[in-house]
């Protein structure tokens, strides 16, 4: 890229190391056209960082933790309490965990975090594993968040849980070295034989357990929502410098881990996860349908063939793919007359005459992601049952606005409901 002039056409850059500090990518990204994107989002740190997530104040899905050494006396008055839990420490730079004795922690090093050990974690032929989620984050504000809904990656650790020694990593650390699904015993007739995808094959041994899978699945797209929401006026915040704030997306891998009860634990989200199938063969199709589905979500793998990306830009093609009139929902304090001025309500700047030209833009890229999202799920924003409270108080007006647009239009369009 640092050969190419400042105007050099180009749909989309795609680096493996975060671009907006980058000498040689930040002309690129400063100047960047509507029609190109960037594969990273500014603020993805928010919740990718370790110390981050596990100090969010999230609702559920995370263990206990600790920021070091901010947290240090209310951590130790803490174990005092609870001498017999185990402990991890972590940091942003540091990969690897181990258990270790609270006298062997390290409680002074900052941009660090000790965490509670999820001490009965679910085990399949008695090894440990995790399943990791590939989630696409295609705007800030406002939020929208899908998921790779078909499938999703599973790796077991090499050795048997049992019996526990925290001395050994191979019995509760997943690394590189994992074990994978078609080696597992009670795994691999439904994966070999059955010929079915990861997904699949863990679904079909749970309910040959008779275990619910989507009690777990959904247990894993709300913790995802509410890393996202809890993040989102921090991530506007970095945005801010940018003048085309569309042109930005991200594909992250989140991993998680599962107890004797079914219940989830957000480990780690992973900036520019790992696609190469080089050590595993048999993960390539799994990576090639996630890149496929995410370039078609973000309009790059485009339904106009031979189109280039920015003649997409032309009006008359953009009215034809999604029209202002496809915008508009049945709102009924519009056709009462209740928003004859536009700032009575948040819901009034959904009315016609009060919605504004850059909130149009949002929700026809909105609007054109449903219709290329493949077998991406969206999760944000939410158009579940209404019961569900989204964490409003760190949500932008633009995304709060949008989950209600959302809310209107799948009373009515079916389609826009997942």
């Amino acid at each position: 890229m640092e050969n190419l002039p400042k105007n050099s056409e180009w749909d989309v850059i795609w680096s493996h190391e975060y671009p907006f500090f980058k000498h040689d990518l930040r002309p690129y990204i400063e100047t960047i056209e509507p029609h190109q994107l960037v594969n990273h989002v500014p603020g993805s740190g928010f919740y990718t960082s370790k110390v981050s997530l596990a100090t969010a104040g999230l609702k559920m899905g995370v263990p206990l933790a600790f920021e070091i050494p901010k947290e240090k006396e209310k951590f130790l008055k803490f174990t005092q309490k609870h001498p017999e839990f185990l402990w991890v420490q972590k940091s942003n730079a540091h990969r690897g965990i181990k258990i270790l004795k609270i006298d062997q922690l390290d409680l002074e090093t900052p941009e660090t975090f000790v965490q509670k050990y999820v001490e009965n974690p679910f085990l399949i032929d008695g090894r440990k594993f995790d399943i990791g989620i590939y989630t696409v984050i295609t705007s800030v504000d406002p939020l929208r968040v899908y998921i790779y809904d078909s499938d999703a990656l599973l790796r077991f650790c090499p050795e048997n849980y049992e019996p526990f020694d925290p001395e050994n990593v191979d019995k509760y650390v997943v690394a590189d070295d994992y074990t994978p699904v078609w080696e597992m015993p009670s795994l691999k007739r439904y994966y070999n034989d059955l010929n079915l995808n990861f997904k699949e094959t863990f679904n079909a041994y749970l309910k040959s357990i008779r275990k619910d899978p989507t009690e777990i699945w959904s247990q894993i797209e709300e913790i995802i929502r509410q890393v996202f929401e809890s993040q989102n006026l921090n991530m506007k915040t970095s945005t801010q410098g940018y003048k085309n704030k569309r042109s930005f997306f991200e594909l992250t891998r989140f991993d998680f881990m599962v107890d004797q009860d079914l219940k989830v634990f957000l480990m780690e989200a992973n900036m520019s996860p790992n696609l190469s199938s080089s050590h595993f063969r048999q993960n390539q199709l799994l990576y090639e349908q996630v890149l496929m589905n995410v370039l078609s979500l973000v309009g790059v793998a485009s339904h106009f063939h031979g189109v280039e990306r920015q003649n997409l830009r032309n009006p008359d093609l953009i009215q034809s793919q999604v029209s202002d009139k496809d915008l508009h929902t049945y709102n009924h304090e519009c056709y009462e007359r209740k928003c004859e001025r536009c700032t009575e309500k948040l819901i009034c700047k959904l009315c016609s005459h009060c919605m504004d030209d850059d909130f149009r833009e949002d929700l026809r890229q909105a609007y054109l992601e449903n219709l290329s999202k493949r077998n991406m799920k969206r999760i944000l924003p939410f158009s579940g049952s209404n019961s569900r409270k989204s964490q409003y108080e760190t949500m932008t007006e633009k995304s709060k606005l949008q989950e209600i647009w959302t809310q209107l239009k799948c009373g009515n369009e079916k389609i826009l409901c997942y």
